[in-house]
């Protein structure tokens, strides 16, 4: 514990997670084995304990989420998505609002098929664009057979009422730990910005136990919900983001 607790530079602002060092522990920037060590955490409803110096000290070196300081480097990648409308299952986790999605849908990314699982909610962003802090951040959660994970992330700006949102937002439970079930269907397909380019790296989940091997995918152009929106969002939550991580030598991709 000593050396975990020395080999660290501790510094509790909320910022100060984003500077470079010159530690790289991995070969490549790849990340396709998972980091499987289930370090003792704190748990995700203290967000105050969550993005402290004990959360940072216990986490590795590819880490999520960071400021996505533009540009990044062009490279070619594939992005395909093969959704299907699912039937609503919305949950208040307390610390966030999740939707379950129906088994049968997937995206491929680079030619690797990923399942996807769940998606849910962040207030604010936790992703920054040039130090840009967003109200509200979506993540899609997929998995691949070799439990590796892809995460789409969208974010969100103030402006007209989001019609995908408003298809289950009066659905969210009042209550933390319900759940909400419907035979109305959802489709994914119709949350996606009209432009579809985006940022990708390699990180992490932000979520205990940080789970490394995650490739982000990140769309340039926000999609729009109103202000009723995030506030009903917001009163369900709470602050939910976990703090800026540095980038370590990583490379952000654009595409």
């Amino acid at each position: 514990m000593w050396l975990l607790l020395n080999g660290c530079s501790i510094d509790s602002s909320e910022d100060s997670g984003q500077r470079v060092t010159s530690v790289d522990t991995t070969p490549n920037d790849s990340m396709d084995i998972p980091y499987n060590a289930q370090p003792k955490v704190p748990k995700i409803d203290n967000m105050k304990l969550h993005n402290s110096e004990v959360a940072y000290c216990l986490t590795h070196h590819r880490q999520s989420p960071i400021n996505l300081n533009t540009p990044g480097k062009k490279a070619a990648h594939t992005l395909t998505f093969n959704y299907v409308s699912s039937h609503e299952v919305v949950k208040n986790l307390g610390h966030t609002v999740e939707l379950e999605y129906d088994k049968g849908s997937s995206a491929v990314f680079d030619d690797k098929t990923y399942q996807l699982i769940q998606f849910h909610f962040h207030t604010p962003s936790e992703h920054r664009i040039d130090a840009e802090r967003y109200p509200m951040e979506a993540h899609l959660v997929h998995q691949a057979a070799d439990s590796t994970f892809l995460v789409i992330s969208l974010l969100f700006e103030e402006k007209k009422e989001n019609t995908f949102l408003k298809s289950f937002i009066n659905d969210i439970p009042k209550t933390a730990g319900d759940s909400t079930e419907k035979s109305q269907e959802i489709d994914l397909t119709k949350f996606f910005p009209s432009d579809q380019r985006f940022y990708t790296y390699s990180g992490s989940l932000t979520t205990p136990p940080y789970t490394e091997g995650v490739r982000w995918v990140i769309f340039k152009q926000p999609v729009s919900c109103s202000k009723a929106q995030l506030d009903i969002f917001k009163k369900t939550e709470g602050f939910n983001a976990r703090k800026l991580q540095p980038m370590n030598l990583r490379k952000l991709e654009e595409f």
